[in-house]
């Protein structure tokens, strides 16, 4: 979706470079997948407000922000609950430690990407770094 609402955008470039994650366990694993579908309850969110501040519309520009649409929130209560069938107590800890790897991971590649966007300003002498 992203790819697509990209080049809708007509947003072509550099794509950064990945992070790359391992998961030793279904804990792990599902602990990254919390975050990442917890995300979609957000995109809803972020959806709407693009689509009335730049008037876009059919998901067009913004359809990675709808998430799975309106399957979202049933889709993320199926998630918990499948999160919770599977993972026992004793594995919860390594759920959260793979939640908080994966938001380091979005940290990083946000960050990466900011200071390579901001130096191609500064190369160009535009935007609001001259």
């Amino acid at each position: 979706m992203l790819e697509r609402d990209l080049d809708w955008l007509k947003a072509y470039g550099e794509v950064p470079n990945s992070t790359s994650l391992s998961f030793d366990s279904d804990a792990e694993f599902l602990g990254a997948m919390y975050v990442m579908e917890g995300s979609t309850l957000g995109g809803q969110l972020i959806a709407r407000h693009v689509e009335i501040s730049l008037k876009l519309d059919s998901g067009n520009g913004y359809s990675f922000f709808q998430g799975h649409g309106s399957r979202t929130g049933p889709l993320w209560k199926e998630f918990c609950e499948t999160l919770r069938a599977r993972i026992s107590d004793r594995e919860s800890d390594s759920v959260v430690e793979a939640a908080r790897r994966m938001f380091r991971m979005f940290r990083v590649q946000i960050i990466s990407s900011a200071a390579t966007r901001r130096d191609q300003l500064i190369q160009d002498g535009g935007g609001i770094f001259k």
